[in-house]
């Protein structure tokens, strides 16, 4: 009897140390080196569309007028600052800025001397713009208008004025390609008108 104690003592010893040296299973992670993550690069740029950038700038031939009713020169300069070609409203009609935007592209918010706002001075006739007032702007290519405020805009007090001008198109042309849209400032400009009058001798009217 003490010999079958003995033995099954014996027995339970070595299931116990079998037990203590299984080796437990390998749970080395996968090194990271070998996953292969999601990509989520953003799409290329060649093959989206890139924002259009115009640029307008404003200037005048003069900074100081002699006389009421004198030319005051304006010239528009739009310009593609981007890298794509775009489709621009060249149609360009300036009128009040109250008007109907499908009737004009442009218009000048002018400060006279007492800084009361100037205010438009012409019945302009205009249509909605067709497809032939869409051009190709390629990238650095620039276009100009040049317009007279003292023909569209009542100067006729003496002193310091500013001006900006403000181009706008909400249109894209019949064809169904995109333009250029939104609403574009440029930058102010100032002149000064300094005479009353007319010179006694009236001089012809400068062109602009």
């Amino acid at each position: 009897m003490a010999n079958q104690a003995i033995k099954l003592i014996s027995w339970m010893l070595a299931g116990i140390t079998l037990i203590g040296c299984t080796s437990p299973p390998k749970t080395t992670p996968i090194a990271t080196a070998t996953l292969s993550p999601t990509l989520t690069t953003p799409v290329a740029s060649t093959e989206t569309s890139p924002e259009l950038r115009l640029s307008l700038a404003l200037s005048l031939d003069k900074d100081k007028y002699a006389y009421i009713g004198q030319t005051v020169c304006a010239t528009l300069t739009f310009r593609n600052e981007g890298k794509e070609s775009f489709l621009f409203n060249k149609r360009l009609v300036l009128y009040d800025e109250s008007s109907d935007p499908a009737f004009r592209d442009f218009f000048f918010r002018i400060e006279g001397p007492s800084g009361n706002e100037v205010h438009f001075d012409q019945f302009r006739l205009s249509s909605p713009w067709i497809q032939s007032d869409f051009t190709e702007l390629s990238p650095g290519e620039t276009i100009e208008v040049k317009s007279d405020l003292s023909q569209f805009y009542l100067l006729d007090t003496i002193g310091q004025y500013s001006a900006k001008a403000v181009y706008e198109n909400g249109f894209d042309p019949p064809s169904g390609r995109k333009a250029w849209k939104g609403q574009l400032e440029s930058n102010t400009v100032s002149f000064v008108i300094e005479g009353k009058a007319l010179p006694t001798e009236t001089p012809t009217k400068e062109s602009c």
